[in-house]
């Protein structure tokens, strides 16, 4: 048996479980992050709970977090020390006070809209999920406004425009309640997390990422406390990397064992 400790997958926003299917050959326990958003509890406790029950309490996992899935994966990691043998962060999107990282990114409207804590961003997902159903190609052309031309390019890859509209369906159509609720939580200041986070983390993160600018990787290196590897990944933008990461990870399962 390899001596790895099992991978427990965090999803992106929008993002679903299929998602590590589709980046991963290797097994991996991948939650359905959005149904774990009870209203009845904190957001990191809901997380926390939702990890106790899919996980072998006896078994240490390591955590692998894509774009706000990085939050995820970090809010677990602080509520959980004791489980979590290391972290892989992709793409990692770092809390927004740690930075001027707005204007970079693709998805600024919507996070402008969440901070806002008015009626718009229930209205701005309702119009996403209405688009996602009669203009998905418009839509998806929306989303990646702004990104480079190679990142643009990965959406026509075989099986990752379906991947990607999988995810898009399971945020704005199943889950809007939980998908703003988890968004709102990404926008306010969730920084105290990270100097809780005692295991070590490596970050993965693409020279052109357009969701996640670069230097949110250099303020997460600067803030996490556990000790911290940075990989940077030339030319390489948002999902670029984590196809990218993805494979260096199954590479170091491989070696193991």
């Amino acid at each position: 048996m390899p001596d790895t400790p099992p991978i427990y997958f965090c999803h992106g926003l929008p993002g679903c479980p299929r998602d590590a299917s589709y980046f991963l050959n290797q097994p991996a326990v991948a939650p359905d992050l959005l149904a774990a958003m009870r209203m009845d509890m904190p957001v990191r406790a809901a997380l926390a709970v939702q990890f106790d029950a899919l996980g072998d309490s006896q078994t240490p996992v390591h955590l692998v977090g894509f774009s706000i899935g990085a939050m995820t994966a970090l809010e677990i990691a602080a509520a959980r020390p004791d489980r979590v043998a290391q972290v892989t962060l992709i793409s990692a999107a770092a809390p927004l006070q740690l930075g001027d990282f707005l204007p970079e990114m693709a998805g600024r409207p919507v996070f402008q809209m969440a901070m806002r804590r008015g009626p718009g961003l229930r209205l701005m997902t309702a119009a996403q999920g209405l688009m996602l159903r009669l203009a998905p190609k418009a839509l998806v052309k929306q989303l990646f406004n702004g990104v480079s031309a190679l990142e643009q390019k990965q959406v026509a890859a075989t099986g990752f425009d379906a991947m990607l509209k999988t995810g898009l369906r399971h945020a704005y159509q199943t889950n809007p309640q939980a998908y703003m609720r988890l968004l709102r939580h990404y926008v306010s200041d969730w920084t105290a997390t990270l100097t809780q986070v005692q295991a070590p983390v490596t970050l993965w993160h693409g020279e052109a990422d357009g969701w996640a600018p670069p230097a949110m990787a250099e303020a997460l290196v600067g803030e996490l406390r556990g000790g911290t590897t940075l990989h940077q990944v030339p030319q390489a933008g948002h999902y670029a990397t984590l196809s990218h990461a993805c494979a260096a990870l199954e590479r170091g399962m491989r070696q193991a064992g």
